[in-house]
């Protein structure tokens, strides 16, 4: 193996090592109540949690969303949709 295959390589170890590193968990979600402007219950990973999002448009109950929980904490999830809509 000459020595560009093996930089090459090297640095495929590091990024999958680094990728199973991330603990980011994406969940598919329905909205089942609505609290208030931009609260809502939503379903997902098995159970109804509290959810206040930044997402503009209104939800209906029973849309489907995608929540994201970066690095797997529920302090920081937010909703795929806020993003696309800035």
């Amino acid at each position: 193996m000459d020595t560009q295959n093996l930089f090459v390589k090297g640095l495929e170890n590091i990024f999958q090592n680094s990728n199973n590193n991330v603990n980011d968990k994406t969940y598919v979600g329905v909205i089942i109540d609505i609290i208030d402007t931009k609260k809502y219950i939503i379903r997902y990973n098995d159970a109804d949690r509290p959810f206040t999002t930044k997402y503009n448009d209104s939800l209906k109950v029973g849309d489907t969303v995608h929540v994201m929980l970066p690095l797997g904490s529920e302090a920081n999830k937010f909703l795929l949709e806020d993003i696309r809509k800035y």
